[in-house]
């Protein structure tokens, strides 16, 4: 009797198991939730004498804005936790280090340089794609803090 109590314990465990893999058992990750992949760069574009937000007061509107670099990017107006911010976005971003020109009316030009990284590790959340760093102007900017909202002023 003892030795079934032994060995029952020790049969339940290697039940557990996974027999394809490396004999761990892959997570349940449909419980969690992960930061979703860097798709989207958000600009609150102020006025450089009232710090008043340009697109909220119609200073400045989509057809005021060009972006040139490679590969394109698409941008929008968008309202953003109740901001009216410049995304900027490209679905096809990866892994490396990309410039881009942003140009707002006719006087205002930023150089906008930032490199995506990916995470690693393994688990649910891991590899994720993310802005590792971002300059603006050669000014670098801090990614370390969310929502990623970066303010840039006009004339």
């Amino acid at each position: 009797m003892c030795k079934v109590l032994f060995f029952l314990p020790v049969l339940v465990l290697l039940s557990m198991c996974d027999n394809e893999g490396d004999n761990v058992l892959a997570p349940d990750c449909a419980a969690v939730l992960c930061e979703a992949d860097f798709s989207e760069l958000f600009l609150e574009v102020v006025s450089s004498d009232t710090n008043e937000n340009v697109f909220f007061a119609n200073i400045y509107d989509e057809s005021d804005i060009t972006v040139n670099g490679n590969p394109s990017m698409n941008f929008e107006i968008r309202n953003v936790l109740e901001k009216e911010l410049l995304v900027l976005n490209d679905e096809n971003w990866e892994i490396g280090s990309f410039e881009y020109t942003l140009r707002i009316g006719e006087t205002n030009e930023f150089v906008l340089t930032f490199e995506l990284a990916r995470t690693g590790g393994v688990g649910c959340c891991a590899n994720r794609l993310f802005l590792d760093n971002l300059k603006i102007n050669n000014t670098v900017q801090d990614v370390n803090s969310r929502p990623w909202i970066f303010t840039i002023s006009v004339n």
